[in-house]
């Protein structure tokens, strides 16, 4: 379970980052953010990849939302009620995620 999910995130996110260093090099926020939002796509689609080793796959992509929210409010350095919003969408997201993945296009 341990390696889809590694290769999943790190794959999105590094596949993610290189364009965004190509393109926009020396913006290391937008660096950042892109990385992260490739973690937590690759994140969120390990169990579409490989369903059969996650026993309660929307669960665990609740939580890789949840924590995503969490992350994304700190790294932007926001107030208190904001991440806390950002984690509530970030958890919807996480647990519709078996619903909307299959429309995004992937590499």
């Amino acid at each position: 379970m341990l390696k889809v999910i590694l290769l999943s995130s790190f794959g999105f996110a590094i596949f993610a980052s290189l364009f965004s260093l190509l393109f926009y090099f020396g913006d290391w926020q937008r660096l950042g953010f892109i990385f992260v939002l490739g973690l937590f796509l690759g994140f969120i689609a390990a169990p579409e990849f490989e369903p059969k080793v996650f026993k309660y796959p929307t669960v665990f992509q609740f939580i890789g939302g949840l924590i995503f929210g969490m992350l994304l409010g700190i790294f932007f350095k926001l107030d208190v009620s904001s991440i806390i919003a950002l984690s509530a969408i970030g958890a919807v997201l996480g647990a519709t995620a078996s619903y909307w993945l299959k429309h995004v296009p992937l590499p």
